[in-house]
């Protein structure tokens, strides 16, 4: 890149001696042109330059104007600048030997703050350069000047250009500070001279947001106005900002990259052209985590926009009675899960919020029981049984009361809790006796009986169910037996048994006369023998047995049966008279012969005594 720039040259003569300086004009063979040159690729200079090596004019130095000199303005438009080295062309020297001169820079204040001294050989023509390089010269600011002092005793012929004027840009020095602008003098115009310096470059610093503060080597500057330096070329500069800025009510901006992609808040430039740099923030905001009993994520600052999950335990175990139980999230959001997760759009304070628990624990044996669990520490629990009752099979439960921290005889409870609570149910055992009467009747019902009670049962026997037929009580049967009608145990399970009995009917017979054997009550189905002691009764007046009438009709004294219904016989009887006919005739015919008997013994006594007489 070239870019115009104006260079000055200034004569200087001795005017307080007379002596006249020799001006000769000469052809004119080219226009001097001044040109800035920015060389990256190959170089790191720039050149300043008027004229060339057949200028239209000279200016003849002669030793009595020793110390005076002459300066040139150079206006830089971009500062600051590394001096490298200064040329002045030479026409011929007008001296015996070789001439000691030096060379001076100013800055924009007429300071001097670089000077060189170099020789002039007698026979030097053309360009005469003075390095500077190795006086780290840099140029802060602009304009600035380059002079010539004149320290010999003979002149030197200088180029020199007549160009129009841009006003008080070259000046005599007679003095540090006196300077006199060369159309004073009546002099004007522009010398042959050159300045070869190390380019600078722009250093634009700037924060987004903007704020705080950039710091370049060392030095402060706003970084809410933005930063604007020059360096020169292929200078390294250390650039840093602070890595966080905090702001009010849990905010705060933290250093994410620079523009050029670098991540470190810190580093080193090196400027081998203009360079911006943008160093960009991140919100952030703080998020305020009261977990007491520990998360997953800690409090801490979060980029705006993060999404954060925060879990926290929902259980945390005291004991195996007590604990604490997660509730809810409390604070700037809202949840009852205990898995949380949040946007970050702001400043937060949560809080995962516990209540401590005391278990209620109920052993409630064969029932089931009712409010076991947890419960919040000065909280109210119910708890009882589902049922007072408790049936399994032939088994039975019936709840008696509660044992242990609660005594109670009530099924259900209220309680405080203010610790941890074991409560037992009591229970009666029960049995089930299970009594089958049958046909009969017994002194006991089935039923539920406690274990250990001693069990007593008796049959009602005999029972009349009609006339002339009853139930015997046979036996007991089932789980327990037993032939007696009173049965007596201690229950120690479940017991099934039945009472057998014996139908029985009543065979009765009657008889007038004689007795009568067999009669009485027989088991249904039982063959009964009915019999009559005689079948015959009285002597002169028989009864004699004719046969049974009733339930049986038999002739048969003895007569045989099966029982199945109760059966009523009756002997019948009829009367005989033949002994007393026999014996009425063996009497008639007794009586008849004891008649005859007599009659003959009295016929005889009388025949006797009628002989006696006689």
């Amino acid at each position: 890149m070239i870019v115009g720039i104006n260079i000055l040259g200034v004569c200087f003569f001795n005017m307080l001696s007379g002596k006249r300086c020799l001006l000769t004009t000469m052809a004119l063979t080219q226009v001097l042109v001044i040109l800035l040159v920015f060389q990256h690729a190959s170089s790191t200079e720039i050149v300043l330059e008027r004229g060339g090596p057949t200028p239209s004019h000279f200016l003849f130095y002669r030793g009595d104007v020793a110390g005076r000199g002459f300066a040139s303005l150079f206006s830089v438009q971009d500062v600051p600048v590394k001096l490298l080295n200064v040329s002045f062309y030479l026409l011929t020297v007008f001296a015996s030997s070789d001439t000691k001169m030096r060379a001076v820079i100013y800055d924009s204040g007429r300071n001097a703050i670089a000077s060189k001294e170099f020789w002039v050989k007698k026979n030097d023509i053309g360009w005469v350069t003075v390095d500077f390089s190795d006086q780290n010269v840099v140029i802060n600011t602009s304009p600035f000047y380059v002079g010539l002092l004149y320290t010999g005793s003979d002149g030197v012929a200088l180029a020199y250009y007549p160009s129009p004027r841009t006003g008080n840009h070259s000046f005599l020095i007679e003095g540090p500070r006196n300077w006199t602008d060369v159309d004073k003098v009546g002099i004007g115009g522009e010398w042959v001279v050159k300045v070869t310096a190390v380019l600078s470059h722009k250093l634009v610093l700037k924060t987004v947001p903007a704020m705080g503060f950039i710091y370049v080597d060392g030095e402060k500057y706003r970084a809410d106005v933005g930063t604007v330096l020059r360096f020169l070329q292929g200078t390294k500069h250390n650039v840093s900002v602070d890595p966080i800025h905090v702001l009010p009510n849990g905010t705060r901006l933290v250093f994410e990259r620079w523009s050029d992609n670098v991540t470190s808040p810190s580093r080193r430039v090196f400027l081998d052209r203009d360079l911006d740099l943008v160093a960009y923030f991140g919100r952030q905001y703080f998020v305020n985590i009261v977990a007491p009993h520990g998360s997953s994520v800690s409090s801490g600052w979060f980029d705006r926009g993060e999404a954060i999950t925060v879990n926290v335990p929902d259980i945390v175990e005291i004991s195996e009675y007590s604990r604490y139980k997660f509730m809810g999230w409390s604070g700037d959001v809202k949840s009852a899960n205990n898995s949380l997760t949040i946007i970050v759009d702001k400043p937060m304070n949560i809080t995962a919020t516990y209540a401590k628990e005391h278990r209620v624990s109920i052993d409630a044996g064969p029932g089931k029981a009712v409010g076991e669990g947890w419960y919040m520490e000065g909280g109210k629990a119910v708890v009882g049984v589902e049922s007072p009752e408790v049936v399994v099979g032939k088994t039975r439960y019936v709840f008696r009361g509660w044992v242990g921290d609660i005594e109670s005889g009530s099924p259900t409870i209220e309680l405080q809790v203010s610790k941890p609570l074991r409560i037992r149910a009591s229970w009666e055992r029960q049995f089930f006796v299970e009594i089958d009467a049958g046909e009969g009747k017994v002194s006991l019902r089935s039923g539920w009986y406690p274990e250990g009670s001693q069990i007593l049962v008796t049959a009602e026997t005999p029972i009349y169910i009609s006339p002339g037929s009853r139930l015997v009580f046979a036996k007991w049967g089932g789980d327990l037996e037993s032939a007696g009608s009173e049965l007596s145990f201690k229950l120690s399970g479940p017991v099934s048994i039945k009472a057998f009995w014996r139908k029985q009917y009543l065979v009765n017979a009657s008889t007038p006369i004689g007795m009568v054997s067999g009669v009485g009550w027989y088991d249904g189905g039982e063959t009964a023998t009915v019999s009559i002691d005689r079948t015959v009764e009285g002597f002169l007046i028989r009864d004699i047995f004719s046969g049974w009438r009733g339930d049986v009709i038999s002739s048969e004294p003895g007569v045989s049966f099966v029982v199945d219904s109760p059966r009523q016989l009756v002997a019948e009887w009829r009367k005989d008279y033949s002994h007393l006919v026999i014996l009425s005739l063996v009497l008639m015919a007794s009586s008849l012969t004891a008649v005859a008997v007599v009659a003959r013994a009295r016929r005889k006594r009388q025949g006797m005594k009628a002989q006696g007489h006689g």
